[in-house]
């Protein structure tokens, strides 16, 4: 069994990102993006924060987190 990480996503209210409002994540669930590279928290696939307080600054009121 592989070891997964926990990160964070500060998304909109209607579950769409920040930066491409045309993403809308899952409202639970595991996402897989078989091209990312699971080396660090923002990287080529995903975008994501190791803390809320990483990813505040990309994130505007009102907001979801993820995690």
């Amino acid at each position: 069994m592989t070891e997964q990480n926990e990160f964070y996503k500060l998304v909109r209210p209607d579950y769409c990102s920040f930066y491409d409002e045309k993403f809308k994540w899952p409202i639970k669930g595991v996402v897989e993006v078989p091209s990312a590279i699971a080396v660090d928290a923002c990287g080529s696939g995903l975008h994501l924060a190791r803390s809320i307080n990483d990813g505040l600054r990309y994130a505007k009121f009102p907001f979801r987190i993820l995690k």
